[in-house]
């Protein structure tokens, strides 16, 4: 082979490794990400996780070329993967202190109102004025859930007889079944459930004062090899409300099951 064979060979091999590189495509990115089971925005189905919360941020991470990869665990589990580095994100919470130790939060995306809630069998809603007013009754909280400082103060100073449990629909049929006086829920979750369940239709008052106006964010862990996105997640949160696609995809999200996290 001559000097100018090899030359040519050579080039053709080179340029067709280069159209190999070329055609093979880039490997997908993925978010890890942890959240408990949260009727209607975040409902376990085998095979999938659905909602309007499971809309929102595929499509969020979607915009920023992520595929996502989501894990269902119970809340205080969630919190422990975020503090450890074994998941990279969460959403749908809120900020405190503590959480924000170890993880970096986004710009809220959402704000939802938190009410007490009654059983109808008592007649009128419960209403309350003043934090001590709750100080008598027995009082069902989401468990590791943050209500506020204001609250967690008041829950302290006046010794709130307070029971957490792991889901909302535990909360319900506990209240239902005499085993709590109120409980407290987020206002979209209460409406959803008590509309897709029959067993809940017209069995429950919700009180005219609201306990908190509860912000939603976007975590991610400090151990995330991917922290650095929160700019373009905040950004990301920014058009997507000024499209209106959150929304569209957190409230106007169908019912997607008839069941329900602990309902039997």
């Amino acid at each position: 082979m001559t000097q100018k064979q090899l030359i040519i060979l050579l080039l053709f091999i080179t340029g067709l490794g280069g159209q190999v590189r070329a055609a093979t495509p880039e490997k997908t990115k993925t978010i890890t990400l942890a959240i408990d089971p949260w009727y209607p925005w975040v409902i376990p189905k085998q095979g999938a996780t659905s909602g309007g919360g499971v809309n929102f941020i595929k499509e969020l991470y979607r915009r920023l070329g992520f595929d996502v990869d989501i894990s269902l665990y119970p809340f205080k589990r969630v919190l422990s993967h975020l503090e450890t580095g074994n998941v990279d994100s969460s959403w749908l919470m809120t900020k405190n202190a503590s959480r924000q130790q170890y993880a970096l939060f986004s710009e809220a995306f959402l704000s939802e109102p938190f009410y007490i809630y009654s059983a109808a069998r008592t007649g009128a809603a419960f209403e309350w004025h003043h934090w001590q007013d709750l100080k008598n009754h027995s009082l069902g909280l989401s468990s590791g859930f943050y209500y506020g400082q204001a609250f967690h103060y008041a829950a302290k100073t006046y010794d709130f007889k307070t029971h957490e449990v792991k889901t909302d629909f535990q909360l319900i049929k506990m209240l239902l079944g005499g085993r709590l006086d109120l409980i407290i829920l987020n206002q979209t979750v209460a409406q959803a459930m008590l509309r897709d369940f029959p067993e809940f239709h017209g069995r429950l008052h919700q009180a005219s004062k609201a306990v908190i106006d509860t912000r939603y964010y976007i975590l991610l862990s400090k151990k995330s090899p991917h922290k650095a996105l929160l700019p373009k997640i905040n950004d990301t949160i920014k058009a997507m409300k000024e499209d209106g696609s959150i929304q569209r995809l957190l409230k106007g999200a169908q019912p997607l099951s008839n069941t329900a996290p602990g309902h039997e």
